[in-house]
């Protein structure tokens, strides 16, 4: 059986490409073993049958305006320094907790607009609800459940839809013999639903289309194997797995990705459509690509390495050329984590430093770091005291120059906002 694991609370940008650009690190709890409730229709790849509705809740706002109508309020003690002339950080608070108000743990949320939407966990762990709410006026519009039998794996996909369709969400289920089943939930503008069995979510790369649904990566435009993988099932626990994950496009016909094995990183390549050919990056173990600027991918060195936590490095996309780029620009204790992010355009480096308090084992201190791509200096901070973005939470852009994160204890969203 594939184990991935993922860094949980991924925010997708305008969902222009899969939302799991998100992190799979070895670190987290595997996605296959959630486990959640209640079903839509089933259609089958050949052809769709009506079935018993799940259960999806339309919300108008003046239905709910009383409970979740909101208004930004001020974070706890934010110190934003702006460290050069040309660049200016903001940061906008945006209160949720009514919005997944008597819901389980939020872990994740994604933005389309004027709509956003928060998956949940529910009391047994797993992966049981998306919250639909305005953006505007923080009302709730509509909930969506896990269909009967079917588990989200929606911390790896979710891809914006068109027309009708607001987005299409990836499902998993596994059968009598073991093997794993796939499926899409479609998400219509209205909040109803409809399940296509035996189909993968389709991740748009350039003018491509891809999947990375188990072992193997697929091109989903002539369903073949475009890098392929290899199950274990020889040893316990598949220990001599290896399983891909799609990261990010290089233009508009190569993309990198990032190779696993069980509970470690294995390295990374780059996939080109032209050459149809996938190359493995030498020297890249235990290293996860963060982005592409300049000709070079930037790879941060696994927190378990012989570098420690915090080291990024590029590497030249033709030469494979390895370099030091820069360490951690806050001070790394053994137990504290430093986690990059690069804007879609290439333009910043975004650095998440969490200081562990080791006496009372809690995070007490966060820090924001925006950083030139170009020199490695940092152009603007922001630091948190005793506000816990555990770096597991992961942030992503909303656009070239805004991006978010999740404060999951206080049910608050920070969006921060780069100016020049």
């Amino acid at each position: 059986m594939k184990t991935k694991f993922t860094a949980v609370i991924i925010l997708s940008a305008m969902l222009l490409t899969a939302c799991n650009s998100g992190n799979r690190s070895a670190d987290n709890i595997p996605a296959e073993t959630e486990q959640t409730e209640t079903m839509s229709q089933t259609v089958t790849a050949a052809s769709r049958t009506e079935t018993e509705a799940p259960e999806t809740t339309t919300v108008t706002a003046s239905e709910t305006a009383e409970e979740t109508t909101t208004t930004a309020t001020e974070i706890e003690s934010p110190k934003i320094e702006n460290v050069s002339e040309n660049v200016t950080l903001d940061i906008e608070t945006i209160d949720i907790s009514n919005i997944v108000h008597k819901e389980h743990y939020p872990y994740r949320i994604l933005f389309w607009g004027d709509v956003a939407a928060i998956g949940t966990y529910g009391s047994s762990g797993s992966a049981d609800k998306i919250c639909f709410f305005d953006v505007n006026d923080r009302s709730l519009k509509g909930k969506i459940t896990s269909p009967d039998g079917w588990d989200f794996a929606w911390q790896y996909h979710c891809i914006k839809g068109s027309g009708d369709i607001l987005c299409r969400v990836e499902l998993y289920r596994y059968n009598e013999q073991g093997g794993r089943e796939n499926a899409v939930l479609v998400v219509h503008n209205d909040f109803s639903t409809e399940i296509i069995e035996g189909e993968k979510i389709a991740i748009p790369v350039g003018s491509h289309n891809i999947s990375d649904v188990l072992y193997n990566i697929y091109d989903t435009d002539s369903d073949k194997v475009i890098v392929e993988g290899f199950e274990d099932t020889k040893t316990e626990l598949g220990l001599a797995s290896k399983w891909f994950d799609y990261k990010f496009p290089i233009g508009n016909d190569r993309f990198v990705y990032l190779a696993h094995g069980f509970e470690r990183v294995l390295g990374f390549g780059c996939y080109d459509f032209t050459k149809g050919k996938a190359v493995s990056f030498p020297d890249s173990e235990d290293f996860v690509p963060v982005g592409y600027h300049d000709g070079k991918i930037y790879a941060a060195h696994d927190a378990w390495g012989e570098n420690g936590c915090g080291e990024l490095y590029t590497f030249d996309a033709e030469t494979f050329e390895k370099k030091h780029f820069m360490s951690s620009p806050a001070a790394v204790d053994f137990y504290d984590h430093t986690n990059y992010y690069m804007s879609p355009n290439g333009e910043y480096i975004i650095a998440s430093h969490h200081k562990y308090d080791r006496e009372h084992y809690s995070g007490n201190k966060n820090t924001i770091f925006v950083i030139s791509p170009d020199s490695g200096e940092v152009l603007a901070k922001c630091e948190f005291s005793g506000i816990n973005i555990n770096s597991a939470y992961s942030i992503e852009f909303i656009d070239d120059s805004s991006f978010a994160a999740l404060n999951v204890f206080e049910e608050e969203i920070y969006v921060f906002n780069i100016t020049t």
